[in-house]
């Protein structure tokens, strides 16, 4: 009997996908939570070298490397491409069980760390410490029940916590994404991403469109993933190589302030190199293999926490200890206590919220609420 034989190319395609399946817990990809850890810990201390006086001059390699403002797309452009990803394999929530689910994903953990800066600020409100102009954006406000208020809904104001401003839009866009990403389906791929391109336009004078083209951006690169994935199995090595090339310039390069809209068309080039990075992420055999392990994979897990507390804990260390000790070692406290605290924080908050969330967005609770509403 003539057996059947496979080309190399399909059956490397093949095992890279069950290698990618093998890593996959209830929809997840541990690559990318690493990948989010990583990230958050560049911003952790991107926020450092901001505070400190001409800490982007002085320190001007670190703070490019660090390129934390580089990381906040990556992590819009994360959240499209994993939102998505229920959606393309056809197991997608029902909206109400899904808007209950990220409200205690994003917005329950949200107000524990509002209350944990709110509890800390009242205690160093109005301090002056020689630092830099973007240090003194935050908690240089009186602590009124406007401004609480105000962070309730998630106001973009850096008065208690400059980190919260991008929970503004990762809200906002987890509300209508389901939306997005029926609108896209309906479309062939191809037409789809070419969409982007007039989005990406006018996201140069909209932030919410432009924050939006980031996630959709994850969308359809989370759609083409099976595409891309043989793409990259029968890539040659240069080819591989020039793709982790342009995943570097394209994610850390920042055009001229002097530009007209330079931030905004940095931001999308930024976004087309987290895309690259997210590919090189999941296909990548080398830095795979970094992200799986232990250390970065913890990272991950207490991501979203670390990325909540640690401008609480940067602000209290700065006013506490600038001019006392050396820097340095005001950096070294700020990451030993920032993810210690996070640690604490994931445990006691973020993840007893999202098992609620879980909870409150299973089918047998829905079906028992509309039961009682019928009786009512």
């Amino acid at each position: 009997m003539a057996t059947l034989r496979v080309s190399p190319q399909i059956e490397t395609v093949q095992n890279r996908e069950e290698s990618v399946l093998q890593t996959r817990s209830r929809n997840r990809l541990f690559e990318l939570d690493a990948l989010r850890g990583i990230a958050a810990c560049c911003v952790v201390w991107h926020h450092l070298l901001l505070a400190l006086p001409n800490g982007p001059d002085r320190y001007f390699f670190a703070y490019s490397l660090l390129a934390g403002h580089q990381a906040v797309m990556l992590f819009f452009v994360l959240s499209g491409y994993v939102l998505s990803m229920p959606y393309w394999k056809g197991t997608q929530l029902p909206y109400g069980r899904y808007l209950v689910r990220r409200i205690f994903r994003i917005y329950v953990p949200y107000v524990g760390a509002l209350l944990f800066a709110w509890a800390l600020a009242t205690h160093f409100v109005f301090f002056k410490t020689p630092l830099s102009m973007w240090f003194y954006r935050t908690w240089q406000t009186p602590l009124t029940w406007k401004l609480f208020v105000g962070q309730m809904l998630m106001s973009q104001n850096p008065g208690l916590n400059t980190a919260f401003w991008s929970l503004h839009f990762e809200m906002e866009m987890s509300i209508v994404f389901p939306f997005l990403c029926a609108a896209l389906g309906r479309l062939p791929l191809r037409l789809a991403t070419l969409l982007l391109l007039p989005l990406a336009c006018i996201g140069i004078r909209v932030k919410l469109i432009e924050y939006m083209t980031f996630f959709l951006v994850g969308a359809l690169l989370c759609r083409g993933a099976r595409q891309i994935s043989e793409w990259y199995a029968r890539a040659s090595k240069p080819m591989r190589v020039g793709l982790a090339i342009t995943a570097c310039v394209t994610y850390f390069l920042q055009l001229p302030a002097r530009w007209p809209h330079a931030v905004e068309f940095s931001d999308m080039i930024t976004a087309c190199g987290a895309a690259a990075v997210i590919v090189l992420s999941l296909h990548a055999e080398p830095f795979r293999r970094v992200l799986r392990h232990s250390v970065p994979e913890y990272f991950g897990r207490i991501s979203y926490s670390l990325y909540l507390v640690h401008a609480t804990v940067l602000y209290a260390l700065m006013i506490m200890l600038y001019g006392r000790i050396a820097t340095p070692w005001i950096g070294l406290l700020l990451g030993v206590i920032s993810l210690g605290i996070a640690h604490v924080f994931c445990v006691l908050v973020e993840e007893p919220a999202m098992r609620a969330g879980k909870r409150l967005s299973s089918e047998q609770w829905f079906t028992a609420l509309r039961g009682g509403a019928a009786r009512a």
